[in-house]
């Protein structure tokens, strides 16, 4: 009938906003479980917003890790969604956080980058 199906890994164009954390010298790819410490203050700030929601954030890599600050032009094209399994806040204030990669997704960032945000489109 050549309709696509309506499947978690459906290529869509559908333009959605959630909360972004930039990584340090990681890959995430979709399905892969994986165990990350967050301490950035703007990456703690995404992913509480992620789990007021539908705990679900883009990860993307820098393309330099040193870099504290990224910015648009600092971040690979590609990056995956993946799901908060389980948060723990540790006693320096830093969050470990067990995620499960979703899919890719091309980060179109809006003005908002600040507030760890990203408009993405699935590729």
């Amino acid at each position: 009938n050549g309709k696509m199906g309506k499947g978690r890994n459906a290529m869509t164009s559908q333009i959605h906003t959630m909360p972004l954390i930039p990584m340090r010298g990681m890959l995430v790819f979709p399905y892969m479980m994986i165990h990350l410490d967050i301490g950035r203050p703007a990456s703690i700030a995404a992913l509480e917003q992620a789990m007021m929601t539908d705990h679900e954030v883009l990860l993307v890599t820098q393309r330099d890790a040193e870099i504290e600050n990224p910015e648009e032009r600092d971040l690979f094209d590609v990056g995956t969604v993946a799901e908060i399994q389980r948060l723990v806040k540790l006693p320096d204030g830093s969050v470990r956080i067990l995620a499960e990669g979703q899919t890719r997704q091309d980060p179109r960032l809006s003005q908002a980058r600040r507030l760890c945000r990203s408009r993405s489109r699935d590729v």
